[in-house]
């Protein structure tokens, strides 16, 4: 059973007491401490339903050597949504005053075998054209480029 996809699902259907059922069982029927990925569903959960203050507690219940740019950010972007804006300007205080820095996305994908990953900002891949040209034919093909109007074309140029 993974608890992420539980928590996650929780999460998008807005189902909080299951949601919290689950995260509180892991510790007390599985033995499975929980990751900072884990207290993240919980706050995501939390900061879906608007229950900010409930989300506040579990941040400030993190224990420190899980205290993480991930939890921080997810908390500011919970506030932010709700218009919230001295509390994300805390958050964000707070995440530089503790030195934490955030790691670039990252994505990955595996063809014929072999894993290719692509970080935020970096060009470097051998094949990063071929695959903004792949990436430009799927979006004019897809729905999402006539209802948004995506401009695909920048995006190759960018990066090439």
């Amino acid at each position: 059973m993974t608890f992420i996809g539980v928590l996650n699902a929780c999460s998008h259907g807005g189902l909080v007491e299951e949601g919290w059922k689950h995260f509180t069982s892991m510790k007390s029927v599985y033995q499975i401490e929980p990751k900072i990925e884990h207290y993240g569903c919980l706050i995501d959960l939390l900061g879906r339903a608007w229950l900010l203050k409930e989300a506040e507690k579990i941040v400030n219940r993190i224990p420190k050597e899980k205290d993480d740019i991930y939890i921080h950010t997810l908390l500011a972007n919970i506030y932010a949504s709700v218009g919230r804006w001295e509390d994300v300007k805390k958050v964000r205080s707070k995440i530089r005053v503790i030195g934490v820095r955030k790691e670039p996305g990252c994505s990955s994908i595996k063809v014929n075998g072999d894993i290719h990953e692509f970080l935020v900002g970096d060009a470097s891949h051998p094949k990063l054209k071929d695959v903004y040209i792949s990436l430009k034919t799927l979006a004019k093909l897809s729905s999402i480029y006539d209802i948004y109007n995506v401009d695909v074309d920048n995006v190759v140029f960018i990066n090439s």
